[in-house]
């Protein structure tokens, strides 16, 4: 897998057998022959350990599993709110250029409005004006 490849990124979690024959662990009657020797106790002490190496690697494995899991969770729930954040942003710079062209478009239509007023009120001044110089 490469560095930021989504395409093919996974991970495989894979435990391990416990029972009693995957550990190679015997029965004190069968394996160990009823603890009757120091060296049956021995043999089931060494079978023991090992049992315990076995299992403490398997809970190892698992666990830097778990914490490559729980790093790649927190990187996609982050990268999910930044683009989250990033599209409240272009959602809302939208909708304030929106609004500001609405604004810039009644303000022209305000101020053409006014330009008639004033024009047809100049007209008017000076009509009568020219009317009252009449004799």
């Amino acid at each position: 897998m490469r560095v930021g490849d989504l395409s093919g990124a996974e991970i495989t979690v894979k435990g391990g057998a416990s029972s009693s024959e995957a550990l190679g662990i015997g029965t004190a009657a069968g394996g160990y022959n009823g603890f009757a020797t120091d060296a049956d106790i021995d043999a089931a002490l060494a079978d023991l350990a090992g049992a315990t190496r076995q299992v403490r690697s398997t809970t190892q494995r698992v666990g830097s599993d778990i914490a490559a899991l729980t790093t790649r969770g927190q990187f996609t729930q982050n990268l999910s709110n930044t683009l989250q954040a990033a599209e409240d942003k272009l959602t809302g710079a939208d909708l304030n250029e929106d609004a500001a062209r609405q604004m810039a478009l009644q303000l022209q239509d305000r101020f053409a409005t006014a330009g008639l007023r004033f024009t047809v009120r100049t007209e008017s001044l000076v009509a009568d004006l020219l009317n009252t110089g009449r004799p």
